[in-house]
């Protein structure tokens, strides 16, 4: 079998391998012929890291990040139940009580969050080589995580005697944390999407490149309006006392692209499942194999 990441080889691939651009199987061409379907070249395709070809181990690591990232969503649901519990006093209790309440429920979901985005962009061979999207993911999720946890504090002590400035901190560390939150997701779901299965149909590539170009306008929209909005609460509301007719047009348009981000995360979820379940395939194809090897 001709080998995948060296020198050109004359052998034909024994093995199912997908082209890179186009998806059309390649097995039985050599490394130096073209792709019949669109032209590319064989050898390109072989020169990048495949997950087929990837360790059981990390296809197994892989795959632990990923069903954590899907869980994560369940949590916060449930969280959003506490929260529906607290405004219809299911679970009676004051202001304070409250926010603690928030504070204790987020933070380990939000760490859970954290390793899982760690373990998704540990170091490894079979990784894509994308090293600013691996820096930009991690140091956005630091930020997130500490840009909330010090929000909810400043939610928490707000209330106090001679805080009484403190919650105008709350709005530009509201609209950081939003900048922060959708950089972080655009630049994981480009991550995710540059992992090629090599043997399997990247069902998760196509679809998880363009969610993550809607969401840039839909960012820089809700970012706009939300920077004029804090503007004018900062430094024309109290003078004014109240909100132009316009600002009304804004909220509806601010609205509408918190909808279709909304539209979108469900779209994540569901090609993140994919991308799951076809690891899930790869592992059992590996371990398939290893089982025919020690019993052979």
């Amino acid at each position: 079998m001709p080998s995948l990441h060296t020198t050109v080889s004359v052998e034909a691939l024994d093995q199912d391998l997908l082209c890179t651009n186009c998806e059309y199987n390649l097995r039985t061409l050599t490394p130096a012929q073209s792709c019949p379907e669109c032209g590319h070249s064989v050898f390109e395709t072989l020169q990048q890291q495949h997950l087929c070809n990837a360790p059981l181990p990390y296809l197994t690591t892989l795959r632990t990040a990923v069903t954590r990232l899907l869980i994560t969503p369940l949590f916060y649901f449930g969280f959003f139940l506490i929260m529906i519990a607290h405004n219809t006093r299911i679970i009676p209790g004051n202001i304070y009580y409250i926010q603690a309440t928030i504070i204790l429920t987020l933070t380990p979901i939000q760490l859970f969050y954290l390793f899982a985005i760690f373990k998704l962009t540990t170091p490894h061979p079979y990784q894509p080589k994308h090293p600013n999207l691996i820096r930009t993911i991690r140091i956005t999720a630091i930020l997130v995580f500490t840009l909330s946890l010090l929000q909810h504090l400043i939610s928490f002590v707000q209330f106090m005697p001679n805080v009484s400035y403190l919650p105008y901190l709350l709005f530009p560390l509201n609209l950081l944390n939003t900048f922060c939150n959708q950089l972080h997701t655009i630049s994981a779901l480009f991550f995710i999407a540059a992992f090629s299965l090599g043997s399997l149909l990247n069902t998760h590539r196509r679809p998880l490149r363009l969610i993550a170009k809607i969401m840039i306008p839909f960012t820089a929209i809700i970012l706009l309006i939300r920077t004029l909005l804090i503007t004018f609460l900062l430094f024309l509301a109290p003078t004014t006392g109240s909100f132009p007719p316009s600002f009304l047009i804004l909220n509806y348009i601010t609205m509408a692209c918190t909808f279709g981000l909304l539209i979108c995360y469900i779209c994540i979820l569901i090609y993140l499942f994919r991308f799951r379940r076809a690891l899930s395939v790869l592992i059992n194809n590996r371990s398939d194999s290893v089982n025919k090897l020690l019993t052979s």
